[in-house]
């Protein structure tokens, strides 16, 4: 029996007709994932499920990952201010719990204020050592949807897992 010279023909034409359709598809999927709340850290994506503003430029997001949380700062000097209040919300008793007595009476004797000490903290840790309480450590942010920017209103550039 001969070859089917028309069998071929069909087939390549076939080929041709689903790469085309595959394209479509992936520039489909392209537009679906720019679509929603999502960020990109340490080069994995992460949908955002909720979102908390703990400060202007500062909110706490759950993901879909294993219910992953970060807290996602503007900059590190929002990161800081953060941290800042967090501690001066603190009540005396909690406040001695953290850092404990002897701590806060040698602060008292010495002269040093409440603020150095914080100032002093952060400068020496930075914020992750407050903000990231899950592996204390400061990721930068890769990327992140246009529709999370336009929910909370900044681009983070830090992001700390807490939990």
């Amino acid at each position: 029996m001969g070859r089917n010279y028309h069998d071929d023909y069909l087939l390549v034409e076939q080929d041709d007709e689903m790469e085309d359709e595959f394209e479509d598809t992936e520039e489909w999927e392209d537009e679906e994932a720019e679509e929603g709340l999502w960020i990109e850290i340490d080069g994995e994506r992460y949908g955002i499920t909720n979102v908390w503003e703990l400060g202007p430029s500062v909110v706490a997001v759950e993901t879909d990952i294993g219910r992953a949380e970060f807290i996602l700062a503007e900059n590190s000097d929002e990161a800081a201010t953060l941290v800042v209040d967090r501690w001066k919300a603190m009540g005396s008793d909690e406040l001695a719990e953290m850092i404990g007595v002897d701590r806060i009476v040698d602060m008292w004797t010495n002269g040093e204020s409440f603020d150095d000490f914080l100032q002093d903290m952060i400068a020496m840790d930075g914020p992750a050592s407050d903000l990231a309480s899950y592996d204390g450590e400061e990721r930068d942010v890769d990327e992140v949807s246009p529709d999370f920017v336009e929910e909370v209103g900044f681009q983070p550039e830090f992001a700390y897992r807490s939990n």
